[in-house]
């Protein structure tokens, strides 16, 4: 048996559309994800696997945990989410989701916006994570806790969880976001 500890941090970058894309989505290529997972598991390196990116590596681990978020323990999104429109329904069941994000994100807002004279649009991360909440059956309840520079905020109740780690900053990361997620993702891995 694999130390649940032993993890391999996923950042995906696999092509620019997802076979489940809905029309006019600028969505990413979330169903490379599993492949990568399968050929890691194959080699023995770890037992379990994780999704996280930050920015349009953020918005990939969203559509990965819509569409394939069977094949992977928990995901690890920054400041990045869902594209307009937002898939109406994952696939792939409740996951494990801890997304952070700077609170004057300028780049990526909280609340979303419109790119390209509104061709594209980012969609609105908090409304995004209240969709995660109801699809995992989440109470509507919450509780805070602060964890270094982060306030975070978990839906209880849940199958799987959702949460929303927010840092006075703009879009890039706080230091140590890797090591923060990483004790996360050990603290919930399957």
């Amino acid at each position: 048996m694999k130390s649940k500890s032993l993890f391999a941090l996923i950042a995906l970058a696999i092509g620019s559309t997802s076979a489940h894309a809905e029309e006019g989505s600028p969505t990413f290529g979330a169903a490379g994800g599993g492949y990568f997972a399968d050929e890691l598991q194959a080699t023995g390196v770890a037992s379990e696997f994780y999704v996280a990116g930050h920015s349009v590596g953020g918005s990939m681990s969203w559509y990965t945990a819509c569409y394939q978020g069977d094949r992977f323990a928990a995901f690890g999104p920054s400041s990045g989410g869902y594209w307009l429109p937002e898939p109406t329904t994952c696939p792939s069941g409740p996951v494990h989701l801890r997304h952070s994000h700077g609170r004057i994100d300028t780049f990526v807002p909280l609340e979303g916006r419109a790119l390209r004279r509104g061709d594209i649009a980012q969609a609105n991360i908090f409304e995004g994570l209240e969709r995660w909440r109801v699809h995992g059956g989440c109470s509507g309840e919450q509780t805070v806790s602060v964890e270094g520079p982060y306030t975070c905020e978990q839906a209880v109740d849940c199958v799987g969880s959702v949460q929303l780690c927010l840092y006075e900053g703009r879009h890039p990361k706080p230091d140590g976001w890797e090591t923060h997620l990483a004790a996360w993702f050990d603290a919930v891995g399957r």
